[in-house]
């Protein structure tokens, strides 16, 4: 945003513009309506499968003022899983055991309702048991 600002001059004396400007910077909100029980219990079951499902792990509401979008960062936490697939953004998402940033795109602010469904391939050494939630999701505007 610019705006000039003008002011009449009368004799004797001299005219000046000023010139103002602000720039909004892009920001995030989340609110979290259900987060992981903050454990992860695979079975022996999931051991024979390969994996584990974890259905509705996840529902948030993403505010953002950002004509870019937002980026939804998957930050392991522990070395259970070799990759992982979440479900409920706008298609699947497919992170390697190092995760990374899923980007979401849009044209102008605004907010989403996200119900994240996850799928946990195990490494092969995993043995049954409880497990602390092993990503964490943190969001950012683009």
């Amino acid at each position: 945003m610019l705006c000039a600002l003008a002011m009449p001059a009368s004799a004797g004396e001299s005219r000046s513009t000023v010139a103002v400007s602000a720039t909004v910077q892009p920001v995030v909100r989340v609110q979290q309506s259900s987060s992981p029980n903050h454990r992860l219990v695979i079975s022996s079951m999931d051991i024979q499968r390969g994996y584990v499902e974890v259905p509705s792990a996840v529902r948030m509401q993403v505010s953002s003022n950002s004509a870019q979008g937002y980026a939804l960062d998957v930050l392991p936490v522990s070395n259970v899983f070799s990759s992982v697939v979440i479900r409920g953004l706008e298609g699947d998402v497919v992170l390697g055991a190092d995760g990374g940033a899923v980007v979401q795109r849009w044209q102008h602010g605004q907010t989403v309702s996200l119900n994240l469904n996850f799928q946990f391939a195990l490494r092969p050494d995993v043995q049954p048991g409880e497990y602390s939630w092993p990503v964490h999701l943190s969001v950012r505007p683009l």
